[in-house]
């Protein structure tokens, strides 16, 4: 392969984006993605509540926050690329088992399994790898390897959904389970490398700036100083605040279409096509982040995630959809890709592990906290529109604090 990209002078940085893309396909894409469309037949095959089937989200949610909290420490005494080999291969057999479910213990059980092992192998590892390997279009490149969620997303809900429809969900899931296994345990066997020091290489675009630019990408702000500063806790509050809008719709919208009179297939159609939006939408918000700046692309996906829930809102008339469809472009890519910039831009990177870290353990905070709330709705009224309308005011809300914490946008170097 070396030779190969030699000749036709490819840097190996884009091999790693395209390692990251596979992966975020096969992994964020079924994990994260396809979840909502086992809620009702997994409700209907033992008689568990909405709000029973919706807790595998918050606790796939939570074990994403403790592996984000405890990032920094593992990453920095563990080989990264092993812990993600084993952590694929962990994956699989996880994804296989939920075929044999035959009680809530044993569901709960396997999606805190996948949940630590997706953490592993996906947005924490690939972007800190991804960093290491670009100097010139950063987001640019994270955001490419982050599409492949979306066009994941795309693939296998639309896969999945007629998978249920046809052969039921426990062969759904086996399903799953090998196409993990078909692409994401090679590519972390063959194709991974964590520092382009490791192939004799710099990273791409270190050849156009001067030697004491690059140097500068390794300094910043240490996590306990980030901790003391109010903008820091308000950029936290604001992950939450997005996670109860981001969540819903994304997790909830197959659900509530089936529940409003479309068919199941149709229903996992339209997810399938918001997949679809996820992925130009992460392509196109990491080139906002290089190009816009923070300030105006996290606005942008806010605006673009008010504009999906009230999509959800109106669902009842098809044109609406199309917002549905739209906002979960931009809005939903926030979710993978914001925590990058806002690390790098505000804090540097000499403790990208732990800041960047703490901010996806925030946000899973916020997004274990949106699915029992959207359960709990959903039991007691029938609907989950109210849980629509929370995200909505929160997505406003958030808009308005960035408003004011990123006025002046200037990156610490200090420890």
């Amino acid at each position: 392969m070396e030779k190969l990209l030699t000749r036709y002078k490819i840097h190996y940085g884009w091999v790693i984006v395209m390692a990251g893309f596979i992966i975020m396909t096969a992994g964020w894409g079924i994990v994260f993605n396809t979840a909502s469309l086992f809620i009702k037949p997994l409700s209907a095959e033992f008689g568990f509540s909405r709000s029973q089937v919706n807790f595998t989200m918050t606790l796939r949610s939570i074990f994403m926050m403790v592996v984000s909290l405890l990032s920094g420490r593992i990453f920095a005494k563990v080989n990264v690329k092993r812990l993600m080999q084993g952590s694929a291969l962990i994956l699989v057999i996880t994804y296989y088992l939920f075929s044999k479910t035959n009680s809530l213990l044993m569901l709960y059980t396997l999606t805190a399994m996948g949940g630590i092992c997706i953490s592993l192998i996906s947005t924490l590892p690939l972007s800190l790898i991804i960093s290491n390997w670009f100097v010139k279009h950063r987001n640019l490149a994270i955001g490419i390897a982050f599409t492949g969620s979306g066009i994941g997303g795309m693939l296998f809900s639309s896969l999945t959904g007629g998978w249920i429809v046809t052969y039921g969900w426990r062969i759904a899931y086996q399903f799953q389970a090998l196409a993990m296994l078909l692409m994401i345990v090679p590519t972390t066997l063959f194709l991974v490398q964590l520092h382009p020091e490791s192939m004799g290489l710099l990273p791409y675009g270190a050849n156009e700036v001067q030697l004491s630019q690059i140097q500068v990408e390794k300094t910043g702000m240490m996590m306990r100083k980030a901790m003391k500063t109010p903008r820091f806790w308000l950029l936290n509050l604001c992950g939450i605040l997005l996670m109860l809008g981001l969540n819903p719709l994304m997790t909830t919208t197959a659900p509530h279409l089936t529940d409003i009179g479309y068919s199941i297939r149709y229903s996992a159609n339209v997810v399938a096509l918001t997949m679809g939006s996820l992925a130009v939408g992460k392509l196109v918000l990491g080139k906002m982040f290089d190009s816009w700046g923070l300030k105006k692309a996290l606005t942008s996906a806010c605006v673009a995630l008010i504009i999906g829930l009230i999509g959800l809102i109106f669902a009842k008339y098809p044109p609406a959809l199309i917002a549905v469809i739209l906002g979960a472009g931009l809005g939903a890519a926030y979710g993978t890709i914001a925590n990058t910039s806002i690390t790098i831009d505000l804090y540097g990177m000499k403790d990208y592990s732990s800041i960047y870290g703490f901010l996806t353990a925030v946000g899973s905070f916020g997004g274990a906290v949106a699915p029992m709330l959207s359960g709990y709705i959903f039991d007691r009224y029938g609907s989950y529109q109210l849980s629509f309308l929370i995200g909505l005011v929160a997505s406003v809300l958030a808009i308005l604090i960035y408003q004011v914490i990123l006025r002046d946008k200037r990156k610490t170097t200090t420890a």
